[in-house]
């Protein structure tokens, strides 16, 4: 892990110390630069659908374990890819069928409100329910 750090100390990446392990991030002008690519080279969509999907898919994991023994263990997990979660969620609310947000917040929402997010957890359900005109009664 040293050696991994020590590497990445003289990249354009930078190390992270969260709970749950080791985190990478780029630096901001390249991350930057990065976005403006991809928005540029009309991977913009198909970066973002991918990413919902996978945190959806992560979410869909955690929420059986969120109401039981290895609740924890999840909401740690959560916590860290808080951000990830949130972006998906916008990217979904902005962009995707709104189903997909209204289900992505329904499997998520244990996390958002022990974890002490209500504040969030309103905002993400005012914003389902601001484009909700097309979502069907059920």
């Amino acid at each position: 892990m040293d050696t991994l750090c020590s590497l990445v100390d003289s990249s354009l990446v930078g190390p992270q110390t969260r709970r749950g392990g080791p985190r990478f991030s780029l630096l901001e002008t390249i991350r930057e630069y990065a976005l403006e690519r991809l928005r540029e080279g009309g991977g913009w969509v198909e970066t973002h659908d991918r990413h919902a999907a996978y945190f959806l898919a992560l979410a869909e994991s955690a929420a059986a374990d969120l109401a039981g023994p290895g609740r924890l263990a999840w909401l740690d997990r959560l916590e860290t890819e808080h951000d990830n979660l949130w972006a998906a969620m916008s990217w979904l609310v902005d962009h995707r069928p709104l189903e997909q947000a209204v289900h992505l917040l329904l499997v998520t929402w244990r996390f958002w409100w022990l974890r002490g997010h209500a504040a969030e957890l309103a905002r993400l359900g005012d914003d389902i329910v601001a484009g909700s005109g097309d979502l069907p009664p059920s």
